[in-house]
């Protein structure tokens, strides 16, 4: 033992005299609950883990509530810069006290970046819909957690810029001056009888990979540069008497939105902006058919990746928005064939990509 001592003073090294900022930074790479141990090693390791700037724990709701209010409590309102939580779908008993220490480091301990998910096939997270507000927070991702309209405003938060959810969302708006970098990745949208709208008048990025229930309403996005918009058969926006949009029949939920304005733009006008653009579309959904009546001008658009519904069955579509487009240079068309799902994975079985230089 005194051999390896001298070994490691002989090296300079001496971990219970490390400066106080190295041995914050060098904690925050481990659990929450990896770090309060670390207290046993040393006196003067004693309440370092209290002035960890990081908050990290995976495990059940219950035992992730039970740690969190002794932790919080012990480091009073000490800033905590990244606070990735992770709930197991176990014991739920506890889902109501959740929410509440989710709210409190939001809040009270001036989080910057938060994480919150549940690992579960089926169920959500449901926070209480209140309004938060906070003026420190710049990131943001939440995984299977249900906002309502309260959750989802977003108008409070002056710092936030980048956000990534796969939530159900049953606001009628989600709104946000600050935000730069948006992705939304099998989100709900049930907003009821009318589509839930996007107002980010600042963003840059923009991600909508698959979509159920309704597609949300995009506004206008002056300096967005990069958008990938996806729409599969989980979409509700097709006719349900397999035709174009707006086959007249009440009955069709697909085409028979109470509150929904005929003659506003869904997407393509929101996206009107980007310099690049991917529009993703199974065939029956008729969310771009529909925007292409009214089909914007791309003023800034250089580079194009378009799915097959633009060009096979009516190649006017095609053209629409290419006579749009004065800039473009390059143009993608994706064909694919069929869709076959192994071990999990999509594999498209047949995938030609063409690319024109285009004009």
């Amino acid at each position: 033992m005194a051999g390896r001592q001298q070994s490691v003073e002989s090296w300079g090294l001496d971990i219970l005299n490390i400066p106080n900022d190295v041995l914050e930074h060098i904690l925050s790479f481990l659990s929450s609950r990896e770090a309060v141990k670390t207290c046993v090693l040393s006196k003067s390791w004693r309440y370092q883990w209290k002035n960890v700037p990081t908050l990290q724990i995976c495990d059940t709701v219950d035992n992730c509530n039970k740690f969190l209010c002794n932790f919080l409590l012990a480091r009073h309102h000490r800033t905590i810069n990244v606070c990735d939580i992770q709930y197991i779908d176990e014991e739920m008993e506890q889902m109501h006290v959740m929410d509440i220490w989710i709210f409190h480091v939001v809040t009270i301990c001036h989080v910057q970046e938060l994480i919150v998910s549940l690992r579960s096939d089926f169920d959500f997270i449901h926070l209480r819909n209140e309004a938060l507000t906070s003026k420190h927070l710049r990131r943001m991702n939440l995984h299977k957690i249900h906002l309502g309209s309260q959750t989802a405003d977003f108008s409070s938060w002056p710092s936030l810029e980048d956000v990534l959810i796969n939530c159900i969302i049953d606001a009628k708006i989600i709104t946000s001056e600050s935000l730069k970098c948006m992705t939304a990745i099998d989100c709900e949208f049930d907003a009821g009888d009318t589509r839930t709208r996007i107002s980010t008048p600042s963003l840059i990025c923009l991600e909508l990979n698959e979509v159920f229930s309704r597609t949300p309403l995009l506004e206008g996005m002056p300096f967005l540069e990069d958008a990938y918009v996806r729409f599969s058969d989980v979409c509700s926006d097709y006719c349900q008497y397999d035709k174009s949009w707006a086959c007249g029949n009440e009955d069709c939920d697909g085409c028979s939105c109470v509150h929904d304005n005929k003659e506003v733009s869904l997407v393509l006008e929101g996206l009107a902006n980007a310099t690049n653009l991917e529009l993703i579309n199974k065939p029956r959904v008729f969310t771009f058919v529909r925007d292409l009546r009214r089909c914007p001008l791309f003023k800034n658009l250089k580079t194009l990746m378009l799915s097959e519904c633009f060009f096979t069955t009516e190649p006017q579509r095609l053209v629409c928005i290419l006579k749009k487009s004065p800039v473009l240079e390059k143009l993608v068309l994706l064909l694919f064939e069929e869709l076959c799902l192994t071990k999990g994975k999509i594999i498209w079985s047949n995938l030609w990509t063409t690319v024109l230089d285009y004009p």
